[in-house]
């Protein structure tokens, strides 16, 4: 579930490649944590997990615990805010919904994008299980062209079960874009 924000945020930017090979630029993602409630969500991340970046592409090592039967239809939403690096500041971005998460599943083209690497597969209705996500990598270089490397950005995903309304999975990531910029073979030319 938590690879449907990534799906989202592709949707909010366009597709942009660095403009030269000097300067490569990664999302790097700070933190992701579970959001606090006073009723326990039956789908959350176990607390240990790993990333990994290489350019554009991000692996991820997490579990996804799923504790009971979630049916469909669920809707996703991710609200994202725009924060100064120190974060005495955070402003609304954007919102993402997806009112089909269900039918994302089922697609090819999402699992082969953001669930390649999972040990079992992810439909609905979503069956109790811990889903492992090992080396599960995400192209990002769509994303790393948000408006500025001088912003960190919180980002709320939720899915709620919409027979119910109940949020049955949340989690806040904080994340940032991080340009790094590498030397150019130049010729040097010699002065005689």
């Amino acid at each position: 579930m938590l690879r449907t924000l990534v799906v989202g945020l592709f949707c909010i930017f366009s597709t942009l490649q660095p403009s030269h090979e000097e300067m490569v630029k990664i999302f790097k993602i700070d933190r992701i944590s579970n959001c606090e409630s006073s009723d326990p969500f039956p789908a959350f991340l176990l607390p240990e997990y790993g990333v990994m970046y290489d350019r554009g592409v991000v692996c991820f090592n997490c579990t996804l615990r799923i504790v009971e039967q979630i049916d469909g239809p669920m809707k996703y939403v991710a609200n994202i805010k725009r924060c100064e690096k120190d974060l005495t500041k955070c402003e609304f971005f954007n919102e993402i919904e997806a009112d089909d998460l269900c039918g994302y599943f089922s697609k090819v083209e999402f699992q082969q994008g953001f669930l390649n690497n999972i040990s079992s597969t992810l439909s609905c209705p979503v069956q109790p299980a811990e889903y492992r996500f090992t080396n599960n990598k995400w192209d990002m270089t769509s994303i790393v062209n948000l408006p500025g490397s001088a912003y960190r950005w919180n980002i709320t995903a939720t899915v709620t079960q919409l027979t119910t309304g109940r949020v049955v999975y949340c989690t806040v990531m904080m994340a940032r874009i991080v340009v790094i910029r590498k030397k150019g073979n130049r010729n040097k030319q010699r002065k005689n």
